[in-house]
């Protein structure tokens, strides 16, 4: 079953090398390469060529998203969300002035933790696939790394290994950006507010998973 899982993964351009390798036979003795790699953390981000990757299956999937909730990134991230919009008056819109600024960083805090819950929890958990990042590295040339890691957020693996269609994420962070309607001040809600949080959460995804490919000491963060 593993070899055809490798076979499935080999015919793509931007596949990184799998983290479990098939067991091999030396002089009538079954040895497994995958013993040679270490593991990553249960709760990592990112996997790295250099690691095994622990199977995340059923509910241990639920507390990794919980995990991911609380991430320094998405604090990060929610304080630049809220600054810029802020600056630019857009939405959600409540103003000016600190309070008003607080307001937006809540919504923003709010939001991905939506994002993390679906996209990383509740989907995956559903739909059998793995929310992690497997990073491609050197076994890529530049422009198949840039083009693998834009592609994450549309392919993923399946809990097995197998490539397939990212639903977790993209429904994810479509229930994310729908449900900024139940919280969002009523001048914020609508159906080209839910459009534009969509997209602009796609686009943060696909930078993170872009950092995570070429700058992977700042793992920290994720």
């Amino acid at each position: 079953m593993l070899c055809a899982q490798q076979s499935a993964l080999a015919t793509l351009p931007d596949a990184p090398v799998p983290q479990i390798a098939a067991s091999t036979s030396v002089a009538g003795t079954s040895h497994s390469a995958s013993t040679q790699l270490p593991y990553a953390s249960f709760y990592s981000r990112t996997i790295f060529t250099t690691q095994q990757a622990r199977p995340l299956l059923g509910f241990a999937k639920i507390k990794y998203a919980g995990v991911e909730m609380v991430r320094p990134i998405n604090v990060l991230h929610a304080a630049v969300s809220a600054g810029y919009s802020q600056f630019q008056g857009g939405d959600p819109k409540y103003g000016s002035g600190a309070g008003a600024y607080g307001a937006r960083y809540g919504d923003a805090i709010l939001r991905e933790s939506t994002y993390r819950f679906f996209s990383d929890g509740f989907f995956p958990l559903l739909l059998h696939e793995d929310p992690r990042y497997y990073r491609m590295d050197s076994h890529g040339t530049v422009r198949q790394r840039l083009w693998y890691s834009f592609s994450r957020s549309f392919v993923t693996r399946t809990d097995a290994g197998t490539p397939t269609p990212n639903y977790a994420t993209l429904l994810g962070h479509a229930t994310g950006a729908a449900l900024v309607l139940t919280y969002y001040p009523d001048t914020s809600q609508g159906g080209g507010v839910v459009l534009r949080t969509f997209a602009d959460s796609i686009a943060v995804q696909i930078g993170l998973d872009m950092v995570r490919e070429f700058v992977p000491k700042l793992r920290f963060l994720f």
